[in-house]
């Protein structure tokens, strides 16, 4: 799975439209709000009005957007609380919740009590790196840093729990892991002269607060870790 971000680059006409509705609806300004959708700046500005978020989270029933919409304004806003301000961020988070959400029976086997694993045993991931190409690599790295920050945000209960039943590794073993891969990435000849190195630098140097940004999205908004019990995390 390779994050591609800019979640804000491809609103729906229904993203357009619900933005519409929620910040003019009287449709007395929409033509000037379209406007300012079109330019990325401006549009960051206009998705970061508190009337979005309040409207997305109010809305009874089948929300008209797209999940990258709804991703990108729930992560925007919870990286706010932690003082993350760069958007791209928000951007970063919001896609690779969009992917997960779409994905999240990824587990491929299920044990004899029905739990299934989330994902093979991290030690297995990082042995796999270092036998693909340079590229197959990079892209592999990015995957795991993905998993990692995905699984401390959303299943941190799981990563608790084993660590205080089992003895199992902490929350910092596995933020430790996906903090590396992003700063490898970053530094990676592939990379390093790319518009997403410093991306990846800022991501690995922040892994923490986004970590601690989305196990408040799970708690208050998401609750995709509410079947967490189901979970198996292997080191």
């Amino acid at each position: 799975m390779l994050n591609s971000g800019r979640c804000t680059s491809v609103l729906s006409a229904q993203d357009v439209e619900f933005i519409l509705q929620s910040l003019d609806p009287q449709g007395t300004q929409h033509h000037e709000i379209e406007q300012l959708l079109l330019d990325e700046n401006s549009r960051n500005a206009v998705l970061d009005h508190p009337v979005i978020l309040q409207n997305l989270l109010q809305h009874t029933g089948c929300i008209p957007v797209s999940l990258w919409l709804y991703f990108y304004v729930l992560s925007r806003h919870c990286l706010l609380q932690k003082g993350l301000l760069d958007p791209a961020l928000s951007d970063y988070l919001g896609h690779l919740l969009c992917q997960y959400s779409r994905t999240l029976a990824f587990g491929k086997k299920s044990t004899d009590d029905g739990s299934r694993n989330l994902f093979p045993y991290v030690s297995d991931l990082l042995a796999e790196i270092k036998t693909n190409s340079a590229l197959t690599s990079l892209r592999k790295r990015i995957e795991l840093g993905d998993l990692m920050l995905f699984i401390c945000g959303i299943f941190f209960d799981v990563i608790e729990k084993r660590r205080m039943q089992w003895a199992a590794p902490s929350m910092d073993f596995y933020e430790s892991i996906g903090a590396a891969q992003y700063r490898i990435v970053a530094e990676d000849r592939l990379m390093r002269d790319s518009a997403k190195a410093q991306l990846f630098r800022e991501m690995a140097e922040v892994f923490h607060e986004l970590r601690l940004a989305l196990n408040d999205m799970a708690e208050r908004i998401l609750h995709m870790h509410e079947n967490s019990g189901q979970i198996i995390l292997q080191a």
